[in-house]
């Protein structure tokens, strides 16, 4: 094996860790968009909206039994249809700012997100951005930047072997028979500026 056979490895265990996270992504987004909105929902909110909708319906029907006609009714259906869709629409706010979150975007920034300046709930909610942010647009940087920096090394090494030597020190774990029995005395790798273990797991199993 050479030394761009060597690369090839590398830059292929890296695309398949980007996938890995990107196929989880927005199931993961989907998650805890729901655990946050099951969480911080006010239930008596929740509890108002029933009510008026029953009193809506109650309305509606003694409306046409009195006028026997619906032709007025259409703003009160609206209003139904509004008082109906508003915990989507809670949620569908959660979602898309966690979303933005996961890409890297601040929600704050976002004219779709101003509710968040002065939602009561700004802090947990930012608390999450930051964990979901972490979690998947950190990730695909922080490969970006393990993957060049393993090229590099493998650049400047003298040969693939003496380049697999040299990411096994750093922590890096490459299943390359050819590539292993090096030579001793070796001289000293720079450390890595991301966690090996990145390119190490499976992301499938560990998002």
């Amino acid at each position: 094996m050479n030394k761009n056979e060597l690369k090839k490895v590398v830059k292929e265990r890296i695309y398949n860790q980007k996938a890995a996270i990107q196929n989880v992504k927005w199931d993961e987004v989907q998650k805890m968009a729901k655990q946050f909105f099951d969480d911080h929902f006010p239930v008596e909110a929740e509890k108002a909206s029933v009510k008026a909708l029953f009193h809506m319906d109650e309305w509606q029907r003694h409306f046409r039994k009195e006028f026997g006609s619906t032709r007025d009714m259409h703003g009160m259906g609206n209003a139904m249809s509004y008082i109906n869709n508003s915990q989507d629409a809670t949620f569908n706010l959660v979602r898309g700012a966690l979303k933005l979150a996961s890409s890297g975007t601040d929600p704050l920034t976002s004219i779709s997100h101003y509710w968040l300046r002065e939602s009561p709930l700004k802090n947990d909610f930012l608390e999450l951005c930051a964990e979901v942010k972490a979690k998947f647009h950190d990730s695909m940087s922080d490969l970006n930047k393990l993957e060049f920096e393993l090229l590099s090394v493998i650049s400047a090494a003298k040969s693939a072997k003496v380049a697999h030597e040299q990411l096994e020190e750093l922590g890096i774990t490459l299943d390359v028979p050819e590539a292993k029995k090096v030579q001793s005395n070796l001289p000293a790798v720079v450390k890595l500026s991301v966690d090996p273990k990145l390119f190490n797991k499976d992301v499938a199993k560990e998002q």
